[in-house]
């Protein structure tokens, strides 16, 4: 197994595991049975296999960093618009979840131009970049 393997494994078992678990996504632990495998349906009324944003977005800088070979922040915040305008790397074709700190800095970007347009304000950070 090589390192692109290695990589390829790490989306893969991001995608998995978050099909899985959007069954109870937003459901206060210890509130559900164990969830032992791909049932779908939670709050976003997704189908076995259908992944939220939290992989959607991932697979946005996931692609741009290997299509590109770098980071670039303005191709990665170009691809989260393409992921909520159009669908892109999402599990159904529509982006059914977006974030109110996450839009609001696409829509700064989009504004300025300006890759880095998120909010400085620390209580305004959500747990997306644990995420990616």
């Amino acid at each position: 197994m090589d390192e692109h393997d290695r990589f390829r494994g790490c989306l893969l078992g991001l995608a998995c595991g978050d099909a899985v678990g959007t069954a109870v996504e937003f459901t206060p632990r210890g509130k559900f049975p164990p969830v032992t495998d791909m049932v779908g349906g939670g709050v976003f009324g997704l189908k076995p296999g259908e992944w939220t944003d939290d992989t959607s977005m991932a697979l946005c800088l996931a692609s741009s960093l290997t299509e590109l070979g770098r980071f670039d922040p303005k191709d990665q915040l170009e691809r989260y618009w393409q992921w909520v305008e159009e669908g892109y790397w999402s599990s159904n074709g529509r982006c059914f979840d977006v974030g109110n700190t996450v839009y609001d800095a696409l829509e700064r970007f989009r504004q300025t131009g300006e890759p880095f347009s998120g909010s400085t304000d620390p209580w305004s950070a959500g747990n997306g970049c644990i995420m990616r």
